[in-house]
C-alpha cells in the first residue's frame, strides 16, 4: 500500500477502534444514569471488566480490518492501529471528557486486541488463499 493509503487505513482502523469504545461508554452512561453512587459502587467490578473488554474488542476489530489488507507485518500493523486509537481516545477525553490521560489498562487492552486482530487477519489471509510475504506458506486448507 502507498504511504497515503496506509495513513488513511491506520486512521480509519483507529477511529473504528475508538468508536466501539465510545459507543459502548455512551450506551453504558445512558443505562446507568439513574443509579445512585452506592449502586454504582456495587457494579465496580462489572464496569471494570466491561471497560477492559470493550477496549480489547475495539482494538481487535480495528486492527483486524486494517491488517487483513496488508500482505506482511500484520502484528506491526495491528499495533500501530491501536496506538493511534489510544491517541484518539486521549485527545477525545482531554477535550471533551473529565479524565486527562487514559490509564495503562486502556493501552494494555488495546494492544491485546490489536495483536489478536492482527493474528486473526493473518489467519484470514491464509484461509482465503491470499499471499503472505515473509516466507510463510499457506496452511493445509489452502492446498488443493
Amino acid at each position: 500500500m502507498s504511504d497515503e493509503r496506509n495513513i488513511r487505513n491506520y486512521a480509519a482502523g483507529a477511529a473504528l477502534s475508538f468508536g466501539v469504545v465510545l459507543f459502548t461508554f455512551q450506551l453504558t452512561a445512558i443505562l446507568l444514569s439513574g443509579k445512585t453512587p452506592d449502586e454504582l459502587q456495587q457494579l465496580n467490578d462489572l464496569l471494570f471488566t466491561l471497560f477492559v473488554g470493550v477496549h480489547t474488542v475495539g482494538g481487535l476489530v480495528g486492527s483486524f480490518l486494517v491488517a487483513r489488507r496488508v500482505s506482511s507485518e500484520h502484528t506491526q500493523t495491528g499495533i500501530v492501529t491501536v496506538i493511534l486509537g489510544y491517541v484518539f481516545e486521549n485527545l477525545y477525553f482531554f477535550v471533551f471528557g473529565d479524565r486527562q490521560i487514559a490509564d495503562v489498562w486502556v493501552l494494555l487492552s488495546l494492544l491485546l486486541g490489536g495483536i489478536l486482530g492482527a493474528q486473526f487477519a493473518k489467519t484470514w489471509r491464509v484461509r482465503h488463499g491470499l499471499e503472505i510475504d515473509g516466507g510463510e506458506e499457506p496452511g493445509p486448507a489452502d492446498q488443493k
